[in-house]
């Protein structure tokens, strides 16, 4: 939680290197990796409810990819 807000930050296994790749946009909830490490889904009340968002494993190009009524949380990648 940063200034209130949950957002999604990223650390090195050493503890170093702390990285916040959500800010100042809503809560930011629930990051799931994709297997490949390149791409985190999320959960986000940026815009309201919540909502799915994807982004770079770096925070980069964060967009929406669900638009169903209701809320959409606790994304899960598949195979």
């Amino acid at each position: 939680m940063d200034e209130g807000r949950f957002n999604i930050f990223t650390i090195d296994p050493d503890g170093r290197g702390l990285r916040q790749l959500t800010a100042g946009q809503g809560n930011n909830e629930d990051p799931c990796w994709y297997v490949n490490g390149r791409h985190l889904m999320f959960s986000s009340s940026r815009e309201g409810g919540f909502h799915i968002y994807l982004m770079n494993a770096n925070g980069q190009n964060q967009r929406r990819i669900t638009a169903f009524k209701g809320e959409q949380t606790s994304p899960s990648w598949s195979p």
